[in-house]
């Protein structure tokens, strides 16, 4: 188990509402590196060769399950981008928390962009959850600008 500074422990538990641990499917990206990972028996994580960002297969007996796969970005002048494809079987039952946290405390814009692609076999009933909450310390602008932070939580239940 990889231990965890007090900044992305705080940034987790304001990104992550079930609570990131590290146990099961799950992927901590931080300041553009994949920190931390583990599969389960229905869910595999892979890091992509060809591009920064993961591959995640979900076979179809995942039932209840849940990926979660947060980003922290804690240093300033850094932009993180990341590709995502998730491969989920017909007969999937699982929910996908991906949510990221930015704690800019520099004089630089900081940001992370998540491109998320979903392959889903046959027919697909899905319901996407999700808020964003942007923490100001300073004015009321609406991007991550020095000196902010910015937070966001994405869940995705995706049944087929």
């Amino acid at each position: 188990m990889m231990t965890l500074d007090e900044i992305t422990k705080k940034v987790l538990e304001q990104i992550d509402a079930s609570g990131f641990k590290q146990s099961g499917a799950f992927n901590l990206r931080h300041n553009g590196i994949a920190l931390c990972h583990g599969d389960s028996e229905h869910i595999k994580i892979k890091k992509k060769q060809d591009k920064p960002g993961i591959d995640i297969y979900i076979d179809g007996k995942t039932d209840g399950e849940e990926v979660h796969i947060p980003v922290v970005v804690d240093a300033t002048g850094m932009t993180d981008v990341v590709y995502n494809d998730f491969y989920i079987e017909e007969g999937a039952n699982v929910t996908i928390v991906a949510g990221c946290g930015i704690h800019n405390s520099g004089c630089n814009e900081s940001r992370h962009d998540g491109i998320h692609t979903f392959h889903v076999e046959k027919k697909l009933q899905r319901t996407l959850c999700g808020e964003t909450l942007w923490r100001r310390r300073r004015n009321r602008n609406k991007s991550p600008q020095p000196g902010h932070r910015s937070l966001s939580w994405r869940e995705f239940r995706i049944y087929t």
